[in-house]
């Protein structure tokens, strides 16, 4: 009876151990003013400590795309977009820091007013050798926001920003992050098939 007791205790403790290494988070942006483009979207983060943070997430615009591509076949608006020092909700227009870029430092809207981030996070112009973004310790991005521009220039105006929040309810998470690359991948095929009826 000690023994199974024992192992049972084992298997507790290493699965909260395991529980522990993981952290997950989300950012639900919103746009800041009443432009009319109703900037949207969720972006889903996850890090298991000691490896890179990931992030997904899907940007909505409903508004007009103003290439900056002229001349190219598929029209395409690039936003610049990173994570910004400071985080409450409201305040992203706040001068902060840009501590890190997302997605390149770019998110690509094309025609159909829809952006895909899905890389992981990188320093913007930190020194080499710098410790990563992520979820955990001095290099948390937790309460922190993500800031999308109004152009491709993150020296401009935030346009939508939102506060990077943690979610402790890891089933919340795989819920959410299911949801999300279901419609990630939707938009993926209806963009293949698009190309294809198109001959892109």
């Amino acid at each position: 009876m000690m023994k199974s007791t024992f192992q049972a205790a084992l298997l507790l403790g290493a699965s909260l151990v395991m529980a522990d290494e993981l952290k997950f988070a989300k950012c639900e942006l919103t746009e800041l003013d009443n432009s009319g483009e109703g900037i949207t979207g969720t972006i889903m983060f996850m890090q298991k400590e000691g490896r890179a943070m990931r992030a997904l997430g899907l940007l909505d615009m409903n508004g007009a795309i103003v290439p900056d591509n002229e001349g190219a076949h598929c029209p395409m608006e690039r936003r610049a977009i990173d994570i910004t020092a400071g985080g409450s909700d409201g305040t992203c227009l706040a001068e902060g820091a840009s501590l890190y870029v997302l997605n390149g430092g770019h998110a690509v809207f094309k025609d159909d007013q829809q952006a895909v981030v899905a890389v992981a996070a990188n320093h913007a112009g930190a020194a080499e050798g710098a410790e990563e973004p992520g979820l955990f310790g001095d290099s948390s991005v937790l309460g922190h926001s993500v800031s999308l521009y109004q152009d491709n220039d993150a020296g401009m105006l935030v346009e939508a920003c939102c506060t990077i929040t943690e979610i402790t309810d890891d089933m919340q998470y795989w819920d959410e992050y299911s949801v999300l690359r279901l419609e990630i991948e939707d938009l993926h095929d209806e963009r293949r098939a698009s190309r294809d009826n198109e001959g892109v």
